[in-house]
């Protein structure tokens, strides 16, 4: 099952509420595949005219079946399109064996490179493939140079996978700049742009 990472609209504040779609379940921390996937049909049908874009978004390294992802990615990406609502993949953003903060301080502590070492290749092998087969809805926001500290000297990753705040406005800023997304942004928000 491919889930609904980013579900926003512009033209209502919240008019697409997800504590509704979790509370018809009394313990949905054991609800089936069809009943997710019910439960996600049943929604874009009710709520396409409110969508103004879906942002496809997650740790895509923990994939698979690669064969099988792309089936559910391509049945997606067709069922969004049945119902005229824009949609973005993005990229996988690397991710290190070791927390970045400990990578980067043992750098200035030792005045050596040691990014390139904890770096989980996996990430950019991915991050190729979703490119490769995805390329009109895709976003890259794989780093190729690993940002340097903020000016607060404050690292761009929190952990082995996440951004700190700081990482995140670099990635958005990597978003904003990339074609894919300046036509998703100006097709699905046009009045922003």
């Amino acid at each position: 099952m491919v889930q609904l990472q980013s579900c926003w609209s512009q033209r209502s504040t919240i008019n697409v509420p997800w504590y509704d779609v979790i509370s018809i379940w009394k313990d949905y921390d054991r609800i089936t595949h069809t009943e997710a996937v019910s439960v996600y049909n049943d929604f874009i049908i009710n709520n396409a005219d409110k969508i103004d874009g879906v942002i496809l978004s997650a740790n895509w390294v923990s994939i698979k079946d690669k064969k099988q992802f792309l089936k559910d990615m391509y049945v997606t990406i067709a069922y969004l399109k049945k119902y005229n609502i824009q949609t973005i993949l993005i990229g996988q953003n690397e991710i290190y064996s070791i927390t970045y903060p400990v990578v980067k301080a043992k750098e200035l502590q030792y005045n050596t490179k040691l990014t390139d070492r904890f770096l989980v290749k996996e990430s950019y092998i991915i991050n190729e493939f979703l490119k490769s087969n995805f390329t009109p809805y895709f976003v890259d926001i794989i780093n190729k140079k690993t940002p340097g500290l903020s000016a607060e000297n404050k690292p761009y990753m929190i952990d082995r996978i996440y951004f700190t705040r700081y990482g995140a406005e670099l990635a958005v800023n990597e978003t904003m700049a990339d074609p894919v997304a300046i036509r998703f942004f100006k097709n699905a928000v046009p009045a922003k742009y």
